[in-house]
């Protein structure tokens, strides 16, 4: 496994911790059915280009990204509570300072917001996004 997809393994990983997880979860496009009824939740993960850390074999590269979980409810006539709720459990994992670490390699948030939501296609849609770091080994 090369060291982006251990890092996006770790933080997939780490939204699986969120209580209250809806059992549709989709990553990176791919399309759920819009029929769907209730809570669902679609990531995204933006990768930023790596950054040398040293120039020998032994260094380290920066690699970081933005990590966009978009909470999606399909029960927009019952309110948006549901939907803003799940949200701020996400943030509250991905808060500011946490790290999280699968074999020996590290990941880092160094940011972690919200938006207030809005409808969306004939749901209620509310976006968080974590912005995060981590140092990996060169190969």
């Amino acid at each position: 496994m090369s060291s982006e997809q251990l890092v996006s393994s770790i933080l997939v990983d780490a939204v699986k911790t969120v209580p209250g997880l809806p059992a549709l979860f989709v990553e990176n496009q791919e399309k759920p059915d819009p029929t769907q009824t209730g809570l669902w939740i679609e990531l995204t993960q933006l990768p930023l280009p790596e950054n040398s850390m040293g120039k020998a074999a032994t260094d380290s590269d920066e690699t970081g990204g933005i990590l966009q979980l978009s909470v999606f409810d399909a029960n927009t006539g019952g309110g948006n509570k549901a939907a803003l709720d799940l949200a701020d459990d996400i943030k509250d994992v991905f808060k500011h300072g946490a790290s999280f670490t699968d074999s020996g390699q590290e990941v880092h948030v160094d940011q972690s917001s919200r938006n207030n939501g809005r409808p969306s296609g004939g749901f209620f849609q509310v976006d968080v996004s974590v912005t995060y770091r981590a140092f990996v080994a060169r190969s």
